[in-house]
Parts: structure tokens; C-alpha cells; sequence
């Protein structure tokens, strides 16, 4: 192939790349159950063939570094091959429907982050996902003066119906809330934690708006962790400026302070937010017994009770709904479906890649504690393990990876 050709060639895969990573990121905000269009097995097809195509004229070897390769490892391999290895052994694959797949699912979305493996690819990854936070963030706050005004809201209810998103109201301390709640809302933590970052570089009346679409919309997403992180999310990453992996004790300090004026000026919203009694409250607390129950047995507390274990374990299947394949307590299910061992291996993974970021350029540096929050919101909300979680892991994998092999050149993300 000529000179021309090979030129054309390539404009065509670059411009292709860029539509499906636009496409990846704009599916998982709007249509992660793959109802509206079917925009997510789009997006997956995309992706899978632009790398197909990437494999054919360029072969099987990517330039991909450290720590990227045992992420990949961990995620797209290990947990899945683990799972299914445990629930062969345990007896959850022989008996019902296997519909514990979401560290499947997630493991096919990390993969996805191959793609992000030029210069060109990463920086359209990043605006991608920049682009599609702030629209999602936007249609949020338009979605609450719709609400206030009357006006027809149809376009938000075509969300609502396929499953992308929730709208309602909830009452806390006597005051009515609208939660107008997306499936990708957790993500927004991800862009507050970049425009904060921005923002503190040099403050300006620009970056300020941009930094308020993603607080307003994290507050009315209606969850009380998502609320909560809308408030205080911007003082982390304030601090993590400053201090890094200190800045933790300053920002729990911090919490410790609310939480004490909270308990001495009787702020009832707050109070009845965090009620034991609230619905949502009781139910994640009375998991707490059964999880105890199940990890009295050293098997399953050392080596998990892998996938499908609805199907016999009592104690498991007693806790969940109709449909469901685990519950919201995302730190609780891990222990409960790898065990110590893959406890133990994920926080290792984790920690990692936040020594990665603690070494990356500055422009990295928002990463961490945007990471941090989404860790901590997917404390009891089922975040991390799901195309949302992976995407946003992947990235920052990817990022800090190249980072790593190009300390020397003048590498750089245009944001």
C-alpha cells in the first residue's frame, strides 16, 4: 500500500476510534441496560472492532506498560476465572439460571480501555468522558427547572422508562427533595473532581460554573452518600492538592466535624437521613447479620462463595429480591464472593494504582481523589463492578500507565 493509502488508512481508524470511544462513554451515562436503542451493544461492537482492526494491520503486540497490564490481569482474568472456578467447586453453576455476571460485564468494559492506548485515543478519551458528564450533569439540573415550572417532561421519562434513570421524591427532617437519579450519577464524582482541580489551578468565573454543574447535580441525584459528597467531595480534593494521601486524615477530620455539629445543632434533614429506622437504612443494616452468618464459615470467609451462590447458600439468597444476584453492600459481596484471597489481591490492585497517580504529572493528580470518592460512595451502592466503574478505572489505568513509560517526553492530555 502506497504512502497515501497507509495515510488515508490511518485517518480512517483514528476517526473511527474517536466515534466509538464518544459512543462508549455516551452509552454508559444514557443507556447502561442497553434498553434505548440497544446504544450499549453498539458501543461494545464499535470498540471491539476497532481493536480487531488495530490487531490486523498492527499485530498483537500493544504498547501497553506497568501498572495497566496487572489490572488487566486482575479484572479481565482473575476475578472471572476465580469466580467460576469457586461457584464449579461450591456448586452454583449446576443448579438454576446463572445470573451473576456483573464482574463478567466488568471485566469486558476494562477491557475496552485497550483502545485508549495511543496519544491521540487518550486525549479523546478524556473529552469524551468530560463531555459526557457535564451533558448528563445538565440534564439533571434542566430535568429540576422542568420540574419547578410544569413543563412537559417526556424527554426525561424516556430515560426513566429505559431504565437509565429514576425520578421522584423523597422527605428528610419534614423537607421534600426531588431525586432525579441516573444509573451513571456516581460518575459525576469523577468530573467534580476535575473541575475542582481545575478550578484551584486558576479560579476563574468560568471554571466556577463548570464546577457547579457537577455539585448541583451530585445533590439532586437524591442519594444520601451522592448529597453528601456534593458538599464536602471539593475540600478533598482541595486538600489532596496539597497534601496527597495525607489530606485523608484532614478530609475525615473534616467529616468528624460535620457529623459532630450535626449531633450538637440538631440539623433534623441530616439526622433523618442517617436514621437507623429510614427504609433504605434497615435494610442494608440487617444484611449486616446475615453476612455474618455466612462468614462464620472459614471456607467461605478465606476463599469466598463465588458466583451464583444464590442458588445454595440460604443465608445469601435469603437477602436478596426477586431477580437479584447481590446486594448493595459492594465491600461486604466482595469478601463474601472471593474471600480474604481476593480481598486481600483488590486492595493491593487499588493501592497500586494510587501509587501510580501519587507519580504521575500534575494533570493526572485529580484522578486520585476522584477515585477516592467513587470508592467511597460504592461503599453501599453497587458502583464499582458494573460498566460505570470499569470505564472510569480503565481510564485512569491506561492515563497513569503511559504516564509511567513517558516521564521523559512532554506527554500531555488536552482537556
Amino acid at each position: 500500500m502506497n504512502q497515501i493509502g497507509n495515510s488515508k488508512l490511518k485517518s480512517g481508524i483514528s476517526m473511527l476510534s474517536a466515534f466509538s470511544i464518544y459512543i462508549l462513554w455516551l452509552a454508559a451515562v444514557f443507556d447502561p441496560t442497553g434498553w434505548i436503542y440497544g446504544l450499549r451493544y453498539v458501543a461494545l461492537g464499535c470498540v471491539l472492532f476497532v481493536l480487531a482492526i488495530n490487531f490486523f494491520f498492527n499485530g498483537p503486540v500493544l504498547r501497553i506498560h506497568r501498572p495497566y497490564i496487572s489490572l488487566f490481569f486482575f479484572f479481565v482474568y482473575c476475578l472471572p476465572f476465580y469466580g467460576m472456578t469457586v461457584a464449579f467447586i461450591r456448586g452454583g453453576l449446576w443448579e438454576g439460571n446463572f445470573i451473576d455476571t456483573s464482574y463478567l460485564v466488568g471485566g469486558i468494559y476494562f477491557a475496552c480501555s485497550l483502545i485508549y492506548f495511543s496519544n491521540e485515543n487518550l486525549s479523546v478519551a478524556f473529552r469524551a468522558h468530560i463531555f459526557s458528564l457535564r451533558c448528563l450533569s445538565l440534564i439533571i439540573i434542566l430535568a429540576l427547572i422542568f420540574l419547578l415550572a410544569n413543563l412537559p417532561l417526556d424527554w426525561i421519562y424516556f430515560f426513566v422508562v429505559g431504565g437509565a434513570a429514576f425520578l421522584g421524591e423523597r422527605n428528610y427532617g419534614g423537607i421534600n427533595f426531588y431525586y432525579i437519579y441516573f444509573i451513571a450519577s456516581p460518575m459525576i464524582m469523577f468530573l467534580l473532581a476535575h473541575e475542582a482541580w481545575v478550578f484551584f489551578e486558576k479560579p476563574s468565573l468560568r471554571k466556577f460554573l463548570l464546577l457547579m454543574l457537577p455539585v448541583i447535580a451530585l445533590f439532586l441525584s437524591g442519594t444520601r452518600a451522592n448529597m453528601l459528597i456534593s458538599v464536602v467531595g471539593i475540600f478533598l480534593v482541595f486538600f489532596w492538592r496539597r497534601y496527597k494521601f495525607m489530606s485523608l486524615l484532614y478530609f475525615l477530620g473534616l467529616l468528624f466535624l460535620f457529623f459532630i455539629g450535626i449531633s450538637i445543632f440538631d440539623f433534623n434533614v441530616v439526622a433523618d437521613m442517617l436514621n437507623s429506622a429510614d427504609a433504605s437504612n434497615a435494610i442494608k443494616i440487617g444484611y449486616l447479620n446475615s453476612y455474618f452468618e455466612i462468614f462464620l464459615d472459614p471456607a467461605t470467609l478465606l476463599f469466598g462463595q463465588g458466583f451464583n451462590a444464590h442458588v445454595w447458600s440460604q443465608p445469601f439468597s435469603s437477602m436478596l429480591e426477586e431477580g437479584a444476584s447481590k446486594t448493595e453492600l459492594t465491600y461486604f459481596e466482595f469478601l463474601r464472593v472471593f474471600g480474604m484471597v481476593g480481598v486481600m489481591a483488590f486492595v493491593a490492585i487499588i493501592y497500586r494504582l494510587f501509587s501510580s497517580i501519587r507519580a504521575a504529572p500534575q494533570n493526572y493528580q485529580w484522578l486520585a481523589p476522584g477515585l477516592l470518592l467513587y470508592l467511597f460512595v460504592s461503599a453501599t451502592n453497587p458502583y464499582i463492578f458494573s460498566s460505570n466503574g470499569m470505564l472510569l478505572i480503565g481510564l485512569a489505568a491506561v492515563a497513569v500507565s503511559r504516564c509511567s513509560s513517558q516521564r521523559n517526553s512532554n506527554f500531555n492530555i488536552k482537556q
